[in-house]
């Protein structure tokens, strides 16, 4: 059995939509265990606690012995689809080149560089904690390989990318450790990066846009009291960050289960961002939140 784990879409400048989707496999005890013994080094398995689906990953018989759980979680792949028609229907979708990294998980979609390319940035969501990018030049049919690798700065994840009119790219990403934003850039449309450098913003995991009028504005999860969901501005393509005129979207969202906003501008000044988190009955929801700046 398999799932999908944090899809991302977009709308490219040809009308065309495209659907990103990360998918990860369900396996039995008895069958992963049996994959696991014909091939250790190459089989991606994590034994989910009781606890957490995050788990860990078997390095010894004892490991499988111990597990608390009849399933395995395994890896399936990330894949992309498209639609011609504003998501009426879609066509075939086509696995992602990704190795050598046995994930590619991101819950934001590619940016769109000048040339019409796209840029789609990943992490490898794994102990080494790679931040990577992809490449298509035929508006997600294919995708060039290898990935050129952003960071292997553990512990780095989920980025969130932009392309600015300048040909300067940004990445933002969550630091696993510290909960500040951490940002690189490129200014060669994505071949080289910059060493990643923390940003005055804590929060995570974050969405990036960059709106009609120029300025950037990153919408994040804060999961320390008060709760909820906040946004930062720059009026210099990422050089700086407005952290002191943070603006508060909400802050009375009852716990930390709560996150990874996304956001739209709606074309009247209004933007909407949906994300997650508990309601007043602690039932976790998709929710939304109308704003201006």
């Amino acid at each position: 059995m398999t799932g999908v784990e944090c899809p991302s879409i977009c709308q490219l400048d040809t009308g065309e939509v495209l659907l990103i989707q990360w998918q990860f496999a369900w396996y039995t005890l008895e069958a992963a265990r049996k994959l696991w013994r014909e091939s250790p080094t190459a089989a991606s398995f994590v034994l989910p606690s009781r606890s957490s689906w995050l788990g860990q990953r078997p390095t010894s018989e004892a490991d499988w012995d111990a597990a608390p759980l009849p399933w395995v979680r395994g890896d399936a792949g990330l894949f992309a689809s498209r639609s011609t028609d504003s998501g009426e229907t879609w066509d075939e979708t086509r696995p992602v080149p990704i190795a050598p990294y046995a994930r590619g998980y991101s819950p934001r979609p590619p940016c769109q560089l000048a040339d019409g390319s796209l840029l789609l940035a990943l992490d490898s969501h794994d102990e080494r904690g790679v931040l990577f990018v992809l490449r298509s030049l035929d508006r997600g049919r294919t995708w060039a390989s290898p990935p050129v690798v952003v960071s292997a700065a553990f512990p780095l994840a989920e980025p969130t990318i932009v392309a600015l009119p300048s040909g300067k790219v940004v990445v933002l990403s969550r630091h696993e450790r510290t909960r500040y934003l951490h940002q690189h850039d490129s200014f060669d449309g994505g071949a080289t990066w910059s060493p990643p450098r923390q940003t005055p913003i804590w929060g995570y995991p974050a969405h990036l846009v960059r709106l009609a009028d120029g300025r950037l504005l990153v919408v994040y999860g804060v999961r320390r009291a008060p709760f909820g969901i906040r946004a930062c501005i720059s009026t210099d393509d990422g050089a700086s960050w407005d952290a002191a005129a943070e603006l508060v979207i909400r802050d009375d969202m009852p716990n930390p289960n709560l996150g990874y906003p996304t956001l739209v501008p709606l074309g009247d000044g209004r933007l909407f961002t949906a994300y997650y988190g508990e309601d007043a009955d602690h039932v976790t929801s998709i929710m939304g939140s109308t704003f201006t700046l």
